[in-house]
């Protein structure tokens, strides 16, 4: 990570002068020939990456329907650029919060018990822009490729936030700020500890086993709390089907926030995307999923 500091000697700003003049001083200033050339060589240094591991230009494509994502079986300089502006926004999502989370010992508690204050580095996510654990199994996929250091640092972030019962958080919205966006959508902000989301960490782990980015000492070292951890899904969704799973967690209200906010369809937190299965009723004894 590269820092970038303007100093008061440098840029002739005296350190009795007022805050809105730092402030347009700082706006102002321009660091000149040197970041830029920082600038355009990490550039360079990520697009070299980029197609080194990804090899895009060297893949054929097969062209279905419209678009421009495939051109004489070849994929297209736009669709090239596309695949890089999505790993850098993938990349860019990697964060480290800090701050306490709330834990509900059922689905039906409201407020919930403080924990923490805790730490946690990985992806700030998608849907609820807090880390969440439904969504890194994928997200390790692509990192993994990019760097499996960071994908296996960020495995053992979510299994340091393991319970004594074996249960992970599924979202970790940590500190005051998070815990406000999460309120802003009218969403509930405990956690519930009999609620668990489908394990898709397993596929990031499948997928660096087998690319061969996982030492063996990893493995021994993550085994057991993996082991727990499927074993607590595995009791907490168990359905009616032997060997199948429930959705467990179902929202009972049918609208909140009303207005523009409103929402006409109940959550379903297990199931990782909250709104998925889309149905109004809080019946989940039918439900079943693998």
């Amino acid at each position: 990570v590269d820092f970038v500091f303007s100093s008061y000697k440098v840029s002739h700003i005296p350190s009795t002068a007022d805050a809105n003049r730092v402030i347009q001083s700082a706006a102002d200033f321009q660091a000149g020939e040197a970041l830029d050339k920082l600038i355009q060589e990490r550039k360079d240094a990520f697009s070299v990456k980029f197609d080194q591991l990804f090899r895009l230009k060297d893949r054929s494509c097969t062209q279905k329907g419209r678009g421009n994502a495939c051109w004489d079986s070849r994929i297209t300089s736009v669709s090239h650029r596309v695949g890089k502006a999505a790993l850098s926004e993938l990349l860019g999502q990697l964060s480290y919060s800090y701050g306490s989370w709330y834990e509900a010992k059922s689905f039906h508690e409201k407020e919930g018990t403080e924990k923490g204050p805790v730490g946690m580095f990985g992806s700030s996510g998608y849907r609820r822009g807090s880390p969440s654990l439904f969504e890194e199994g994928f997200n390790l996929m692509v990192i993994g490729i990019w760097d499996p250091q960071i994908a296996r640092d960020v495995i053992l972030q979510w299994l340091s936030h393991m319970q004594p019962s074996g249960w992970i958080p599924p979202t970790l919205s940590l500190g005051p700020s998070s815990h406000s966006r999460v309120k802003a959508r009218h969403e509930k902000l405990p956690q519930s500890n009999d609620v668990t989301t489908p394990p898709t960490l397993f596929l990031a782990l499948h997928f660096l086993l087998s690319h061969g980015s996982i030492p063996q000492s990893f493995a021994r070292c993550i085994s057991q709390h993996m082991l727990d951890w499927l074993n607590n899904v595995r009791r907490g969704q168990k359905g009616g089907v032997k060997h199948g799973y429930a959705w467990k967690g179902r929202e009972v209200e049918r609208c909140k926030g009303g207005g523009r906010s409103g929402k006409m369809t109940v959550m379903t937190n297990s199931s990782g995307m909250r709104d998925y299965p889309r149905s109004r009723s809080p019946d989940t004894s039918r439900d079943a999923h693998v």
